[in-house]
């Protein structure tokens, strides 16, 4: 009888493995403007993140069925990027849910855990511009700690309500409540940091060094009760900013290197990639790494936000010899491969001039003696400027026009010395025919004063500003001499046509 028993227990928890292993059918529908694009996230991956989207199909009614396949509760992204609205659905395998969006926005469900889904609308996420932020700032660290577990407390509490009352699930309820352990561990993190760097940017005692010293081990004390590579924890909306952001890109140099007053503002340069990629490396692992890492490349690796770094070039080549069927790719990989193409190795074109010795220049007055006898028109710009490249696509109307008025085009950049490689990779993918310059730092103050003296004597826009901003654009004439200090953008092609009319 005995081993009758035991043997049923087996058979039930094997029933019951295997029961929470397999993929369930889950569907979303509603209806929509059928001219409106709507997104949403993929199931396929294991996290909840703005970025990792697919694009939902309607038929010519509007109407649409999203059917998911899931083994697990999770949450599911939906997102109208024509008006900026973003719904978070927490959802539990094997039930359908039917979804509409009232006049004002609100998010109406039908379906299981229906109160819950359309409670967890209204709890705080992520967004450091909100004002419901302003609840957290002001008084003392433990008093700042308190708020935080309080807020977090009541929120919980009318999820258990609703638990009690029987109108969520058990399932729903730790759903939730992972989530909110990955928030507000986000929240605390990202406050402490915050702390953190007030310190290094205004040191102002020897009690510094300890109270930096706490800081840090109050992190470490947060990252050791929520892990950051804990899979539960990765379900959370807000993992991405918690676990890449917070607790690699900042915790991890707060931990290893000294941070202070002369580093804090590299804190989040690319040039500290291949450190991020060497914590990532060493402290996840399996489906955690796959994440950690496409995260990170679809962030730091693709020229469609400007931030392509050849240094994102090996953990790229690393991810797919790691994953090479990651579901993942889709997202970055024609970012990444835009990336590798961008540093493949210039074509040689004698219409892009590289002005040599650039250190040895100071002034603008210094730089135009060379182009004497010749109309310049100057672009101030820098390879981290998206304003200054988005007006890159007007190069060729730009050039017609300045070539037909025999004006050289002289592109100063502002970019940092190390930054070279990147400037010059920047130049010959976009063609940007001219001559280049890379300035040093007495030449940006130089810019400065001419701004600062044209601004003074009310020759150009922005008043009251206390240093120009770029894009910035000039026009010099045959003698050195500043004509317009405020030139139309490359954009502005009929007032570009204007300067050269009379």
């Amino acid at each position: 009888m005995r081993k009758v028993t035991i043997l049923s227990f087996i058979l039930l928890a094997v029933s019951f493995i295997l029961s929470s292993c397999t993929e369930k059918l889950t569907t979303i529908s509603g209806t929509i403007d059928k001219n409106a694009k709507v997104l949403f996230s993929n199931v396929n991956v294991d996290i909840c993140y703005e970025a990792f989207l697919d694009t939902m199909v309607t038929n010519d009614k509007g109407e649409f069925q999203l059917k998911l396949k899931i083994n697990k509760e999770r949450f599911v992204m939906i997102v109208f990027p024509d008006s900026g609205r973003k719904y978070i659905l927490p959802i539990v395998p094997g039930e359908n849910y039917q979804i509409d969006v009232d006049k004002d926005g609100k998010l109406i469900v039908e379906g299981a855990n229906k109160e819950g889904i359309e409670l967890y609308q209204s709890l705080l996420q992520f967004d450091t511009d909100n004002d419901n932020w302003n609840i957290f700032k002001g008084g003392s660290t433990a008093s700042r700690d308190q708020t935080i577990q309080k807020i977090k407390k009541e929120e919980l509490e009318r999820f258990k309500k609703l638990l009690a009352e029987g109108k969520i699930s058990e399932q729903f309820y730790q759903l939730i409540e992972t989530d909110r352990d990955c928030y507000y561990a986000f929240v605390t993190a990202w406050l402490y940091a915050w702390d953190y760097m007030k310190i290094c940017r205004n040191p102002s005692t020897a009690d510094d060094k300890v109270a930096k010293s706490k800081i840090n081990k109050q992190l470490e004390a947060l990252f050791a009760e929520y892990k950051p590579d804990n899979a539960k924890i990765m379900l959370s909306p807000s993992w991405a900013m918690y676990a890449h952001f917070m607790y690699i890109k900042v915790f991890q140099q707060f931990s290893l290197k000294k941070i202070d007053k002369s580093n804090i503002e590299q804190l989040l340069s690319e040039k500290n990639i291949p450190f991020w990629f060497a914590r990532i490396k060493a402290l996840f692992s399996g489906e955690q790494l796959e994440a950690m890492l496409a995260v990170f490349l679809y962030e730091n690796g693709g020229p469609e936000d400007f931030s392509e770094s050849k240094e994102s070039i090996p953990v790229y080549e690393y991810f797919i010899t790691t994953f090479p069927d990651s579901p993942y790719l889709k997202y970055f990989q024609h970012l990444m491969e835009k990336t590798i193409e961008f540093y493949s190795g210039k074509k040689a074109d004698a219409a892009i001039k590289l002005i040599q010795g650039g250190d040895s220049i100071e002034t603008l007055t210094e730089l135009v003696s060379r182009f004497k006898g010749k109309k310049i028109y100057v672009d101030v710009w820098a390879t981290w400027c998206a304003p200054c490249r988005a007006e890159f696509k007007h190069k060729d109307a730009l050039g017609k026009i300045l070539e037909e008025n025999d004006v050289i085009p002289l592109y100063i950049s502002l970019d940092e010395k190390g930054q070279e490689e990147k400037w010059e990779a920047v130049i010959y993918t976009h063609g940007l025919k001219g001559y280049h310059f890379r300035a040093n730092k007495p030449f940006i103050d130089d810019l400065n004063k001419i701004y600062m003296d044209k601004n003074n004597s009310g020759k150009t826009k922005g008043s009251g500003k206390k240093s120009f901003s770029i894009p910035w654009y000039l026009l010099i004439d045959e003698n050195g001499n500043i004509i317009n200090a405020d030139a139309p953008r490359p954009g502005e092609t009929d007032e570009i046509k204007k300067l050269f009319s009379n």
